[in-house]
């Protein structure tokens, strides 16, 4: 019984609450009608090797932890709130120590190094970290965390994500991006419509990308093109429609999904009992974590009307 209800809450809270804040879009995904059979709801290639590596542009170059001290919640001395600078020396990977006078944990230093974390700080710490961090930016920046230090800072160890993930999609028979707008029904891009404000801000660069595909646009990887659409509002529109068609397929194609009432796993009102609980629940019923120390929606953080999508 307990195994069916962490199921359906994990899938309720993945596409309810998590989707929609990845997509940056409360209507994105439509309710929920009945199982489909005939769906299939496999992993497709545009999804795995393109169109959800997007995030690799949102992760930040560090991990920060609150601690709790006398009934107030802060950031932990060791893992400054002022973020960031970055230095390099010697081709290193380190944070400038006039941040805050503390040096940062560096994302970069500490690839499988979990247990590490979790035994040097407590659960609350990450999670409450987690909650507070923003991310980075949606754009065609990747921090040189993940562009020069995957997996780790010795040398023999490196990789550059971005090079890796263009690869990736060649070895899986990815159709170039155009091809693949055409498959969900999207209308072709040329080199200035791809993304026609960031045209505008720095044509240059749109430039001396069509002439390493030697001004055949019709070649332009899908991970390449997909990138460059996004305007910092989630996704743009072709990794967007592969995101939630994934999700979607996922949903509608999985005869256990908790909103299914054919498969007699929950009742009418367990199910609606099952749509009220939050990410933020789940963190005050298995953590030591005040009501008042997390907001409302762990997923995104509203300032100033401008909604920030947490890591």
């Amino acid at each position: 019984g307990a195994r069916r209800w962490v199921i359906a809450t994990l899938q309720k809270i993945t596409l309810y609450d998590f989707l929609p804040a990845v997509l940056a879009d409360n209507n994105a995904v439509p309710p929920y009608t009945t199982y489909h059979p005939y769906v299939p709801p496999g992993i497709s290639h545009a999804f795995a090797t393109a169109a959800f590596r997007f995030p690799h542009s949102i992760v930040p170059p560090a991990l920060l932890f609150r601690k709790r001290n006398n009934g107030t919640c802060e950031f932990r001395n060791e893992v400054p709130p002022a973020l960031l600078f970055r230095k390099r020396n010697n081709g290193t990977c380190e944070f400038r120590n006039e941040v805050g006078g503390y040096p940062a944990l560096r994302l970069c230093q500490n690839w499988w190094n979990a247990q590490d974390i979790v035994q040097e700080y407590s659960v609350d710490e990450i999670v409450l970290g987690m909650a507070s961090q923003i991310a980075e930016g949606e754009d065609i920046i990747v921090v040189e965390d993940l562009r020069d230090f995957v997996f780790g800072p010795m040398h023999f160890t490196r990789l550059d994500v971005v090079a890796s993930s263009i690869m990736r999609g060649r070895d899986n028979g990815l159709p170039p991006y155009n091809e693949l707008r055409k498959s969900f029904n999207l209308p072709t891009k040329n080199w200035t419509t791809i993304n026609p404000l960031l045209y505008e801000k720095n044509p240059k660069m749109f430039i001396e990308l069509a002439a390493l595909y030697k001004g055949d646009i019709s070649q332009l990887d899908a991970y390449v093109g997909g990138m460059l659409e996004t305007n910092g509002e989630g996704p743009g529109e072709l990794f967007g429609a592969v995101i939630l068609d994934q999700f979607l397929r996922l949903r509608n194609g999985d005869r256990f999904w908790f909103e299914n009432t054919q498969n007699g796993f929950f009742t009418n009102d367990e199910i609606e009992r099952i749509r009220s609980i939050t990410l933020r629940d789940i963190i005050r019923e298995t953590t030591s974590i005040d009501d008042a120390e997390l907001q409302q929606d762990v997923c995104l953080n509203y300032l100033n009307d401008q909604a920030a999508l947490y890591i």
